[in-house]
Parts: structure tokens; C-alpha cells; sequence
């Protein structure tokens, strides 16, 4: 197996990052040959790059500063900054004319995908449908890398490096009785959403159909969020049978949908020196204290512009819609939405085959009353994410061993 200077597992934003930081290097004329890895490959398990693209809606807005790009904290005249890229397309002006800082999530991807780095690197040492398995300790000293063909199934040994670069992201975090549901269509976790729901939704609701659609919503953070939004205008554009509405219903084991703590002394904790901090910490125990309190920066929370959306736009409309209907007699046509706080999952079964309903029992942990058994047509779960990938893949190979792992 030939032997890198670096190589990268992911291709995600974060070694695309450290892509452009390599270019930039090279093309630097006071740097030396050997300053530099020159010899690098990146190995991603998708078969192209693609940046959340269950959750590209067209209204949805980046939750932090289009600063905290690629490289503009590292070198803000890098050309692999958002801003660069509005300067080459054509849109700077148009940009800043808008009045709004925050860009479209799905500009942002387009920014990401499209750079002259990531061309580059895809061009010149980025391998895809490769998802890595192993990595283990050579008697070389080097990491030997292990990845399966996701194509083919073949598993190989293609690289070795001296320094390997673990960015691997997040995987999918589904409720335990949902995993034995992973087989059906139309229960989804929000990584796919937007790519999938609108056969699932044609294929639920066929032409002649005698019933409502009836959909949850696991969770209540981001994710979940902008799924019930976008369910709720899907929904409202297809005719329900009769007098009847559809419904969304959003279950969630909190109370309340809790506001994204995003104020100037909370949001250092992303700054690179709190990464020197967190890193020069004494104890695991220590580490896990900072990351519970900053805990309400980032997971299984919502932003206010979002909450702003489901509670007054949604939720209000909906009681004046339904009191207007009482009085005046004519039914609302409009989805129904209900929220069930303080509520888990206990267990979840399918009803048939193809397109049948799935049947979730639910459980109110503060009520603790009877457990229920509800019925659903589609189940979108938007849990998050699980971010422990990289430790199991060191701790599956001989290189964990470095790491007591």
C-alpha cells in the first residue's frame, strides 16, 4: 500500500477546510517542499460530496456567522471564504443588499461543494464510496487505513500514513424502538427528509384515499423543527378526504421547545482557544462539566426565529382558525398540529406491509399514566445525531491502543 503524507477519513467541511489550508500552502512560494504535506488523500463513503441534503429547505438560515466559514477566522483573504465564493458568483451585492447576515442553508452548501478547493482535492486525491473500517497500528509506524467499496463490498488495505485525519461526522440517532423499523420507507430520520418525503407522501396518500394523514415528529430541537414546519405546508397542499383534516403531531420528552443559547459569552466556547482549554483539562469528568453547560448551544435546541414559527405563526393561527370555525360553522382544511410534551417512545411496530401504518406506543414520563398506542402514517425522527464514530473506529483497530482505547 502506498505510503501519504496525510490522509484524511471524511470529506466533510471540516477536512475540506483542511484541504484548502493544504492548497493555499502549496501555492505559497516561501514555503518549502518539505514544509508541507504534499502527498494527501481523502477517503468519504458517500459517492459524492453532499452537505445535509435531507435538510436543504428553501427558507431554512444558517444558525451561526457565514464567518465561521472554511477559513476566514484562519485567513480572510483566503479564496475558499463565503465570501469569496458570493464574489465569484456574482451575488456579494445582492448579499449584502438583502438585509439579513445569516445565508440559506442551501446557498451555504452550494458554497461548500462548489470552491475551487474542494474541486481541487476531489480532482487530485479524494477517493469516494470508500467507507473506512479500520484503522490499525502498522509495524511501520504508519496508520494502515482499511476501507470497504460501499459499490462493490470489497474491503481493502489502500493507504498508509503517518498522520491520519479522523473527521468522519455524525450518524443518524434513532430511538431504540424505532431501529427495528429501519427497513420502512416512511419511518426516517431528519438526515433524509427533504430527499425522500415526497414519493413517501405520494405513495401514503394515493389518489381515492378515505382517511387523513397522520404524521409524528420525534423530537423538538432544530432538525425537528424545520421538519414539522415544512410538513405542515406539504400537508396543507394535499386535499384531505371530507370534512376531515390531516394532522402532524410533534412528540418530545421535554416540556417545551427550548430556545438555542447563542449570546456573545456562550458562543466562545467555539472559539480555538476554548479547544486549548477543553484539551489541557485535568479529567474526563471536568471535560464533561463545560460540554453539559454548553450544552444548550447547540443540541436539542431550536432557534428563536424557529420557535417564533411553530408557536405564533402555527400554533396561534391554528387556535383562530379553529374559533372562527366554530362559530361560523366551516371546518378548517388546514393540518392539524399537536404538540405532546414530556411523552417517549416505548415501542414501535409496523401493521402491515408496503405503505401500512406504523403503531408507536407512547408513555407520559411526568404523568406516568397508561401507556397509548397511536397510529401513523409516516414517523420522522429528528433526534440529532450520535458523534461517537471516530471513537469506535480507533478503538475497533490496533491504533486505538495509542489512546487506551
Amino acid at each position: 500500500a502506498p505510503l501519504y503524507d496525510l490522509v484524511g477519513v471524511g470529506f466533510g467541511p471540516a477536512n475540506i477546510a483542511l484541504a484548502g489550508a493544504l492548497i493555499e500552502r502549496w501555492e505559497d512560494p516561501s514555503v518549502t517542499e518539505d514544509a508541507v504535506p504534499r502527498k494527501i488523500l481523502f477517503l468519504e463513503k458517500q459517492d459524492a460530496f453532499r452537505w445535509h441534503p435531507g435538510m436543504l429547505f428553501p427558507n431554512t438560515r444558517m444558525q451561526i456567522s457565514y464567518l465561521k466559514d472554511l477559513a476566514t477566522l484562519r485567513n480572510p483573504r483566503s479564496p475558499v471564504t463565503f465570501l469569496s465564493y458570493l464574489h465569484e458568483t456574482g451575488r456579494l451585492l445582492q448579499f449584502i443588499n438583502r438585509g439579513m447576515s445569516a445565508p440559506s442553508c442551501r446557498e451555504y452548501g452550494d458554497h461548500l461543494s462548489c470552491h475551487w478547493a474542494g474541486r481541487y482535492v476531489q480532482d487530485h486525491g479524494t477517493l469516494f464510496s470508500k467507507d473506512v473500517i479500520q484503522l490499525a497500528d502498522g509495524a511501520d509506524g504508519s496508520a494502515h487505513i482499511h476501507f470497504r467499496d460501499t459499490a462493490t463490498g470489497e474491503v481493502s488495505t489502500y493507504s498508509r500514513t503517518g498522520n491520519p485525519v479522523i473527521s468522519p461526522g455524525g450518524r443518524s440517532r434513532t430511538p431504540a424502538p424505532l431501529r427495528a423499523l429501519d427497513d420502512i420507507s416512511h419511518v426516517l430520520h431528519s438526515s433524509t427528509y427533504a430527499t425522500v418525503i415526497g414519493p413517501i407522501l405520494l405513495r401514503v396518500s394515493p389518489s381515492g384515499v378515505t382517511s387523513p394523514l397522520c404524521i409524528a415528529v420525534v423530537g423538538a430541537g432544530q432538525s425537528a423543527s424545520e421538519v414539522f414546519i415544512d410538513l405542515y405546508e406539504r400537508l396543507h397542499a394535499i386535499p384531505a378526504p371530507g370534512d376531515r383534516r390531516h394532522r402532524i403531531e410533534m412528540i418530545f420528552r421535554k416540556g417545551c421547545i427550548k430556545p438555542s443559547d447563542d449570546t456573545p459569552f456562550a458562543n466562545e466556547i467555539f472559539d480555538p482557544a476554548s479547544t486549548d482549554v477543553m484539551f489541557g483539562l485535568p479529567s474526563c469528568q471536568a471535560r464533561d462539566l463545560v460540554t453539559s453547560e454548553y450544552k444548550n448551544t447547540n443540541y436539542s435546541v431550536t432557534n428563536p426565529r424557529t420557535i417564533n414559527t411553530v408557536r405564533p405563526q402555527l400554533l396561534y393561527a391554528q387556535n383562530v382558525e379553529e374559533s372562527i370555525a366554530a362559530r361560523d360553522g366551516t371546518p378548517s382544511a388546514k393540518p392539524l398540529i399537536v404538540l405532546f410534551p414530556y411523552t417517549c417512545i416505548i415501542s414501535a411496530s409496523a401493521c402491515g406491509t408496503g405503505a401500512s401504518p406504523v403503531a408507536l406506543t407512547l408513555y407520559d414520563v411526568l404523568r406516568r399514566s397508561s401507556p397509548r398506542t397511536e397510529m401513523y402514517d409516516v414517523v420522522v425522527c429528528g433526534l440529532g445525531y450520535d458523534h461517537t464514530a471516530w471513537i469506535e473506529l480507533l478503538a475497533g483497530g490496533s491504533l486505538g491502543t495509542r489512546f487506551g482505547l
